[in-house]
């Protein structure tokens, strides 16, 4: 089509551990309250907490 892409160099898609950090602490947050909630429920407690 006649049409140029310019090309990207790599590193301008590299991405520093200081501004990745607070997302893996996040997530592992989230998968521990996951958990959490899952022995909670095995123990044969309300399900309905399951619904919050």
């Amino acid at each position: 089509f006649g049409i140029k892409v310019q090309k990207i160099s790599p590193s301008c898609f590299e991405v520093s551990l200081t501004s990745i950090r607070p997302l893996f602490v996040l997530l592992a947050s989230k998968w521990n309250r996951g958990i959490d909630l899952l022995r909670y429920l095995a123990q044969g407690d309300d399900w309905v907490t399951c619904m919050k």
